[in-house]
């Protein structure tokens, strides 16, 4: 898990489900169910994240071409892997 990282290439990727879960933890666990999920997305901020998500929504995503060695919309402050 790494954390303040984003590892796609917006036009590649495809949503396909979003659900609420109380932690990061949670969510990735939810993602490792979905056979077809090797990305997700959680919203740990309080105040809510970004485009107006909600805070706990997490994010359940699709990639083929996934490089996790290099970011493609770089890290935030405070990235780490997790």
């Amino acid at each position: 898990m790494q954390g303040h990282a984003s590892l796609l290439e917006h036009r590649q990727w495809r949503h396909f489900l979003l659900m609420l879960q109380d932690t990061a933890d949670a969510c990735c666990q939810a993602c490792r169910s979905e056979a077809k999920c090797n990305v997700w997305v959680w919203c740990g901020d309080p105040a809510g994240c970004a485009a107006g998500r909600s805070h706990k929504e997490c994010w359940l995503k699709t990639q083929a071409a996934l490089n996790v060695d290099k970011p493609a919309g770089g890290r935030g402050n405070g990235a780490r892997l997790l």
